[in-house]
């Protein structure tokens, strides 16, 4: 996965994932989709530094790429979106230290859990 350089502003046109600040087209994305809950829960799993940043990174990518969408989103660009994200996720994940795929199947199992009972 090649590594992305962060700027305090985007170039034109780029995406830009700090922390739990989005810019996108030179604007700046307030939903930050509890980057700093998300942020703390993976590094209380175990996961590295570098583990957690490539996550938040793809979760940050495939939020700011379905928010361009708007208000054309339809079920097929959701769709698109999970999948696309899932099949990022699992690519990155299997490039990571076993110990950071233990971690994060680890919590994975947590959020599923914790989305079962919150859903069903």
């Amino acid at each position: 996965m090649a590594s992305q350089s962060f700027r305090s502003q985007p170039m034109e046109g780029e995406r830009l994932i700090k922390s739990d600040v989005i810019w996108y087209k030179d604007k700046l994305c307030t939903e930050t989709f509890k980057s700093d809950e998300y942020r703390a829960e993976l590094v209380s799993s175990g996961l590295t530094q570098q583990a957690v940043d490539g996550i938040l990174n793809i979760s940050g990518t495939a939020y700011v790429s379905f928010a361009k969408n708007g208000a054309n989103a339809n079920f097929g660009n959701a769709i698109d979106a999970v999948t696309k994200w899932r099949m990022t996720m699992e690519n990155f994940v299997k490039t990571q230290s076993k110990e950071d795929q233990d971690a994060y199947g680890k919590f994975c199992k947590k959020q599923e859990e914790e989305y079962r009972k919150r859903f069903f």
